[in-house]
């Protein structure tokens, strides 16, 4: 058996002051009753509120024409010898599937695998796979008599506090590198 009609009904959402409104009515600018994020429209809060948020990966780019041919920019990325004088010392070579470990000094270890290598035009490898799980890119374009480098570092995870610090360290470091790698070039 139902339970008799009050006598006062609640009246309607739109004659409750703004201030009064259960959150999950009020307008959310557009005139319109959305709910706020992380608010159900039937239920108040959320009984599990997502636990990642879902924010696209964050990633790094940088492009400098170097005055050098693309072999010799090449050599600077897959030599070890040569690779250890502007960055990292590791067993860094040119052939997919190849795993190696960067020496990162101070931040360790790092772990890496080959996954593009195109002769003198394309580098790719996993940087970190387990713990930050990004990709390092470099592509060289020949340009007149020297090489335009671009790098990318894609993957980081802006939702998690490691991901975030690596993102903002790298971000003011990979100029740096760059700098190096230039300069070792030159030399």
């Amino acid at each position: 058996m139902k339970p008799a009609p009050t006598a006062h009904p609640r009246p309607a959402r739109a004659q409750w002051p703004e201030a009064a409104r259960p959150l999950r009515w009020r307008a959310s600018g557009t005139g319109s009753d959305v709910p706020e994020y992380g608010r159900s429209a039937t239920r108040g809060p959320l009984a599990n509120p997502p636990a990642h948020t879902m924010t696209a990966p964050a990633a790094i780019q940088l492009t400098r024409t170097l005055p050098h041919p693309p072999a010799k920019v090449w050599a600077a990325l897959t030599d070890p010898a040569i690779h250890a004088q502007w960055w990292a010392a590791g067993d860094v070579r040119p052939v997919v599937g190849h795993r190696f470990t960067l020496d990162m000094g101070r931040w360790g270890m790092q772990p890496c695998e080959v996954l593009v290598a195109e002769d003198a035009r394309r580098l790719a490898y996993a940087f970190a796979p387990g713990v930050l799980n990004t990709v390092i890119t470099w592509t060289l374009v020949p340009e007149g008599d020297g090489t335009r480098l671009s790098l990318e570092h894609a993957g980081f995870d802006p939702d998690s506090p490691m991901g975030k610090t690596a993102f903002e360290g790298m971000r003011a470091g990979w100029p740096m590198v760059i700098d190096r790698l230039a300069a070792v070039l030159a030399a």
